[in-house]
């Protein structure tokens, strides 16, 4: 029987509002439970970027994906582009919160 952190080993993930909070510890707990590939998503590039900084650890299995999940034509293309680069997207942890536009 596979255990939770086999689970994780291998996938290619993508974690909205990764920059901080909660997506942020997702994304570092993902890291650690073997070999994930994790889009760290957000709509800041900076705030990306400094995130993506501070687990320099899993510097290897971190991809910055800068996408606003308010606007819809952003997430498709994001969820595209990370298939197209990586293969395949095997889990999508929608972890942002936003303000209107429009609901994914």
């Amino acid at each position: 029987m596979m255990n939770n952190t086999e689970y994780y080993t291998d996938k290619i993930c993508i974690v909205t509002g990764a920059n901080s909070g909660i997506g942020y510890a997702l994304s570092e707990e993902l890291l650690k439970r073997g070999g994930a590939i994790v889009y760290m998503a957000g709509r800041s590039q900076e705030k990306i970027a400094k995130a993506a900084d501070q687990l320099s650890a899993y510097r290897d299995q971190i991809r910055p994906l800068i996408v606003d999940v308010t606007q819809q034509e952003q997430v498709q293309n994001g969820i595209e582009e990370t298939a197209a680069e990586a293969g395949r997207l095997d889990l999508l942890f929608n972890n942002a919160g936003g303000v209107g536009g429009t609901i994914v």
